[in-house]
């Protein structure tokens, strides 16, 4: 450790217990860049709660690269000259991470183990379930029993907000984390089902031909689409979809939405452009992926179905 800092104190950059950089991964040279545990925002951004020990650090290092090959393209855009860097036009906003805390690996015993976190710093658990925040926690099994073990914790919006698995047994690692940040609607109301005593084990769950879209590589593709879709608006005068969401969700201030408010977004969308483009975008998802995903019904499917029967002797037209 002591070489490592003698280094860095040689080198003339800027050390308060760890490298200090700038939002744009710059130290005091701005031709040095840093990034991940052994660096810190310098104090003028009062930003102790958001150092990239936190977060995830392959996003971490995706957001560092991309800055680098924009400072090595405008090197060559130059031919070679690089105007003296000026610290006061760089971005004063701090980069915003996404990406879930990852651990996998193989445990002593031969078990298998994963879990999966939301970015940040933590507070406290006291604090969060005296405010409400926590949400609720599942688990089903443990870890010698011969299903495993897996908790899965939902926040106060119904949002996976962490996964924890243990297990003997092999299982879907990416399957597995793609879960995290999915809602509860998406997860064939797993909340539901669990109360209810309908789910004795999440591996067999999520391993039920219902799910096999969320594990699919172009389903994200998907989502963003449907977004686009529903935060497009159908007139210029109106609010988009989302927009009259939003607003009703001000308007009762974290309680569950009035009945008056969900009846108006259920006739907005019910019937509407919202509705077909985005009934035409699944179909259209579903018959692109359907050598993938064959579980699900299409309308190519139906047809093909349908003339089968027809051709059958055993077919009457009554």
């Amino acid at each position: 450790m002591y070489i490592c800092i003698s280094a860095i104190c040689r080198a003339g950059l800027v050390f308060d217990g760890r490298v200090v950089i700038d939002p744009q991964f710059r130290t005091n040279d701005p031709f040095v860049f840093a990034a991940g545990s052994i660096t810190k925002y310098s104090r003028k951004f009062q930003a102790k709660f958001f150092e990239h020990n936190h977060y995830n650090s392959i996003e971490i290092g995706e957001k560092l690269g991309k800055i680098i090959r924009k400072v090595v393209d405008v090197y060559q855009e130059s031919k070679g000259r690089y105007n003296n860097f000026d610290r006061s036009k760089s971005c004063l906003l701090l980069p915003e991470f996404r990406s879930p805390i990852i651990v996998s690996c193989m445990l002593p015993g031969n078990f298998h183990y994963l879990h999966v976190d939301k970015p940040g710093q933590k507070l406290s658990r006291d604090v969060v379930v005296k405010q409400s925040l926590y949400g609720d926690v599942m688990v089903t099994g443990n870890c010698l029993s011969e299903i495993g073990y897996f908790r899965l914790h939902m926040n106060s919006r119904n949002v996976v907000e962490s996964i924890t698995c243990c297990s003997k047994k092999n299982f879907e690692i990416d399957h597995l984390i793609t879960l995290y940040g999915k809602h509860d609607s998406m997860l064939n109301e797993v909340k539901y089902r669990f109360r209810n005593s309908l789910i004795v084990d999440f591996y067999s769950y999520f391993r039920e031909p219902w799910a096999m879209a969320l594990f699919y590589d172009r389903f994200e593709c998907l989502r963003v689409e449907n977004r686009a879709t529903l935060l497009s608006r159908t007139s210029a005068s109106g609010n988009s979809l989302v927009e009259d969401c939003l607003r009703a969700l001000l308007r009762s201030e974290g309680e569950e939405i009035s009945e008056k408010d969900r009846d108006l977004i259920r006739k907005k969308y019910i019937g509407s452009v919202y509705q077909q483009e985005i009934e035409n975008s699944v179909v259209d998802f579903l018959q692109f992926s359907e050598e993938d995903l064959p579980i699900y019904c299409t309308p190519y499917f139906m047809r093909w179905l349908y003339h089968d029967i027809t051709s059958s002797p055993l077919f009457c037209d009554e």
